[in-house]
């Protein structure tokens, strides 16, 4: 087994909160590479799930962390979005992801996101 594989275990356990954004990803990561699309109910549905988590989980200050991520996911992308560099998809991805981390790390995933692209 490889390295990275073996430490996913204790990783999760001390991420539980990055489950479900990262199956999230996954499910987004599949659908564009298949269909080169992102489905709206994927991508909102998502934004509301992780807005939902963070009022459920943090009360209304998590709520206010998740809308700040979804708005910063958006607007890091939306200016390449209009410039033709990456989709609609791409940037409601992001949006939707953000809404998931909160603020700090929606910049964290934009950095990620640079790095890997």
């Amino acid at each position: 087994m490889p390295d990275w594989l073996s430490d996913l275990g204790p990783w999760l356990k001390t991420h539980p909160d990055l489950i479900l954004p990262l199956l999230l990803s996954l499910g987004m990561a599949a659908c564009d590479l298949k269909t080169r699309r992102i489905p709206n109910y994927l991508t909102f549905g998502g934004a509301l799930g992780g807005l939902g988590f963070h009022l459920g989980y943090h009360g209304f200050p998590g709520f206010l962390d998740g809308l700040a991520g979804l708005g910063l996911g958006f607007c890091l992308l939306v200016g390449f979005y209009l410039l033709g560099g990456m989709g609609a998809g791409d940037v409601k991805a992001s949006a939707a992801l953000g809404a998931w981390l909160g603020l700090g790390r929606a910049f964290y995933l934009f950095i990620y996101m640079g790095l890997a692209g």
